[in-house]
């Protein structure tokens, strides 16, 4: 179930960039630069680029994407940066749009109704644990009783409690301790729990 949910997430997100990124096309580029390099090597110069930890933190990635007009769009996760890389007659010209799109914040009513799914699914386990194995072994194609003890280990909800938030915390301090990531992370600065707290989810 939860490799479903993963791959929902990632469905969601790519349809969140893209929205994004439509929206940001309706004004003015951040900036317009131009290259006499060829569309391709620019677009993976600074795809590269962006990939960098250190420049862009934890958080670091860029995707390429075939532009529907023509060129190339490089952006970051979310799209809060991108740049469309198009070739014209004098050569490469790269629009950059830099922008903040507060998913959350322009669609609360769709946020707070995965929220009640997911609390509903919470209680579906509390109550009826046995049923709830049964589903997700099915799912899954696992013996029940190992899920029902998986189950058993586990808080489910929506809201992030204190030792969830502990355990991020304890998390990023061992990364960095085995080296596998050089960036320091506040995991605080992450967790939202405005509409949990809206929804009375503790």
């Amino acid at each position: 179930m939860r490799i479903l949910m993963v791959a929902l997430a990632a469905t969601m997100l790519a349809g969140c960039a893209g929205s994004a990124m439509n929206d940001a096309r309706t004004q003015a580029p951040y900036k317009v630069l131009t290259s006499d390099k060829a569309e391709k090597v620019v677009a993976q110069c600074v795809q590269f680029g962006w990939q960098d930890e250190a420049v862009f933190g934890v958080d670091a990635a860029a995707y390429l994407e075939p532009r529907k007009l023509g060129g190339t769009t490089v952006y970051t996760r979310s799209a809060e940066s991108f740049v469309d890389v198009i070739t014209e007659a004098s050569g490469t010209t790269l629009n950059y749009y830099a922008q903040k799109d507060d998913f959350v914040a322009k669609r609360r009513p769709e946020a707070k109704a995965v929220l009640k799914a997911f609390q509903r699914g919470a209680e579906l386990i509390r109550r009826n644990p046995d049923e709830a194995a049964k589903l997700v072994a099915a799912e899954l194609n696992q013996p029940e009783p190992i899920i029902r003890r998986s189950l058993n280990k586990f808080t489910y909800g929506p809201a992030f409690s204190n030792d969830i938030v502990d355990a991020l915390i304890g998390a990023e301090v061992f990364l960095k301790e085995q080296k596998l990531t050089r960036v320091s992370v506040d995991v605080n600065r992450f967790v939202d729990r405005s509409l949990t707290a809206e929804l009375g989810y503790k």
